[in-house]
């Protein structure tokens, strides 16, 4: 975690977090491209104000084979799509691959070489100030050593990677337990395994271990592949614990969760906001009406549910999970912030007549 400490010192060493672009810039950006990555001064070039069009804030290392461009935007501004929109169309029609958009706290890398409709397909990796494991991560991925050694895409894989292999082995139903498993019977002693006698397994191994990495609220860390919930527990961590309602969580950004309490009473321990709202969709199906497809909104041609990984439009939803729905696969978009994942718990449950604040939710300590 050397480089995200390092990093995370600049960030504590700010005299305020009220910055425009340019104190993003000057006070975050450049300290990090040339203290962290690794950059010599004549290596970034600022963009030109004079010039027209959609020009970057930064080329990094220009006219050589390793360019790649970089946009800020101030610290209180969220990315958007039409941001990375914008940077990417630069990049494609430059012939330059990645490109990185940040506001500071929030760093995005995109590969313009994706193309399709939806700019989201392009985002290779996210990372927020918050998840030290994500902003190690990218700031790997973007020094100067990774970057002319053309590992960048190495560092991709190996996230997304991880990011699924932990998805796939806490899933009895994943075809990579699947897999496994027939490999297995074929050896001696091991011709019955089951896939749950496989994770539970996997989980002992793991035990006492480094975790693989956790998905966060940013949209590329990818939660998907699972089904069903994990196993649930009837009883609570400690008597001092505090479950909040769903509807009095709150801006959840940054923060980690640990369970959610079903309207049951049932505990069902979880580390991700998109593993909440998996929860929360998978108990509805259960005792209520759930309408499917299920719109983002009303006027809305995101389908947030639907019986195959697509929205009304055609086009596949972004980070879609299957849940095993009376014997056929119902597919969740899950990508999301956890604010809005949060705020998708709460609208479903009102929209079948359940109270929202009958799930209760416990924040890791």
């Amino acid at each position: 975690m050397d480089l995200y400490h390092r990093f995370k010192a600049i960030l504590d060493s700010l005299p305020s977090q009220q910055m425009n672009e340019a104190q993003t810039r000057e006070w975050i950006l450049v300290p990090t491209m040339e203290q962290i990555l690794g950059y010599a001064t004549t290596e970034k070039v600022p963009e030109d104000t004079g010039m027209a069009g959609n020009r970057p804030d930064y080329t990094i290392m220009p006219q050589t084979p390793h360019t790649w461009l970089l946009e800020a935007k101030a610290w209180s501004v969220p990315l958007s799509d039409q941001h990375a929109i914008q940077a990417t169309t630069y990049a494609y029609q430059n012939g330059i691959k990645w490109v990185v958009l940040t506001n500071g706290k929030e760093w995005q890398l995109y590969d313009s070489h994706v193309t399709g409709h939806d700019v989201r397909e392009r985002l290779a990796l996210c990372a927020t100030k918050d998840d030290p494991e994500a902003m190690e991560t990218m700031l790997r991925a973007l020094s100067r050593e990774s970057v002319v050694s053309g590992k960048v895409h190495e560092e991709v894989q190996a996230r997304a990677l991880a990011l699924r292999l932990r998805s796939d082995v806490q899933d009895p139903s994943s075809e990579c337990i699947k897999a496994l498993r027939n490999a297995l019977r074929k050896l001696p002693r091991l011709e019955q395994v089951t896939n749950e006698q496989i994770v539970d397994a996997l989980k002992r191994m793991h035990a006492g271990s480094s975790h693989l990495p956790t998905p966060t609220d940013c949209v590329a860390d990818q939660d998907s592949g699972q089904r069903g919930v994990p196993p649930a527990v009837s009883t609570p961590s400690g008597p001092s614990a505090i479950y909040l309602p769903l509807t009095e969580i709150g801006v959840p950004t940054g923060k980690s969760i640990a369970a959610v309490r079903l309207p049951s009473g049932t505990e069902v321990p979880i580390k991700t906001w998109c593993m909440l709202w998996r929860t929360v969709v998978t108990t509805l199906l259960e005792t209520n009406n759930v309408p499917v497809p299920w719109p983002e909104t009303s006027s809305g041609t995101r389908w947030r549910l639907n019986w195959e990984p697509r929205y009304s439009d055609g086009r596949p939803m972004r980070q879609p999970l299957a849940i095993s729905d009376r014997g056929r696969d119902l597919y969740v978009e899950t990508h999301a912030s956890a604010a809005y994942l949060v705020e998708l718990c709460v609208r479903l449950c009102r929209d079948v007549g359940a109270e929202p604040a009958a799930f209760r939710v416990r924040l890791a300590e």
